[in-house]
């Protein structure tokens, strides 16, 4: 099947899928990152890039409409893979252990790079933002799943995200929009964010740009809608 996939996601044939057929995706894609996971294996190659991203990005796309993002937010394997396939990227560029996944935050990095073009056509390009924008779109009115990720510490893996990162274009813009996302109508994840926030996890610009605020006198927070 894996033979398949880069041919469904190149010729947009997604839209054809029914139910049975996401749930095959679903099933390959946790599969793969299962195996990460129970082998504890921290190398790119184990995780087989290719074919990981391949399912990811036909997901992504599933997600994008509502009748098939609704089957893949009854599937909690599929969120709790993405929150942890998100976490040990994160935690692999933040340890050097993978070159191509060390964030690039600064421009005389950027300089230093040999070709910008070598930089996006490496296969895990934009990873950390696609796991993003699925968690988003596997969160999106959906209060099981907001759940899950508040309570797998989701919040203060995302914020830590938040960096501006060459190798993941809008990281930041992205981070913004799935912490509205989890908070939307959930009010145990706006705790949790106000615990973060009166932490003082994160710098004030970002919180800004969150659109939260803590009421000084009530201690409560309110986060703007998302759009």
């Amino acid at each position: 099947r894996h033979v398949l996939y880069p041919v469904i996601k190149d010729l947009e044939l997604c839209d054809q899928f029914d139910e049975e057929n996401i749930d095959v995706i679903i099933s390959d894609f946790t599969h793969l990152t299962d195996f990460v996971f129970k082998t504890q294996h921290t190398n790119m190659d184990d995780m087989k890039p290719v074919e990981t991203i391949t399912l990811l990005d036909i997901i992504i796309v599933l997600s994008k409409s509502e009748g098939k993002r609704s089957i893949l937010q009854k599937n909690k394997s599929l969120m709790i893979n993405t929150l942890y396939l998100l976490r040990m990227i994160h935690e692999l560029g933040k340890l050097g252990k993978e070159e191509n996944l060390k964030p690039i935050s600064k421009l005389s990095e950027l300089a230093n790079l040999k070709d910008n073009q070598q930089l996006e056509d490496d296969p895990i390009f934009g990873l950390k933002v696609k796991l993003i924008q699925l968690i988003v779109n596997l969160v999106w009115e959906q209060t099981e799943n907001q759940n899950i990720v508040g309570e797998h510490s989701g919040f203060q893996l995302l914020l830590d995200c938040s960096q501006v990162d060459a190798r993941n274009p809008f990281i930041t813009q992205w981070v913004v929009m799935s912490v509205k996302a989890l908070c939307q109508g959930n009010p145990e994840n706006q705790a949790i964010l106000a615990g973060l926030r009166r932490e003082g996890v994160a710098d004030s610009a970002l919180w800004k740009e969150l659109g939260i605020q803590l009421d000084p006198n009530d201690d409560k927070i309110k986060v703007a809608s998302s759009k």
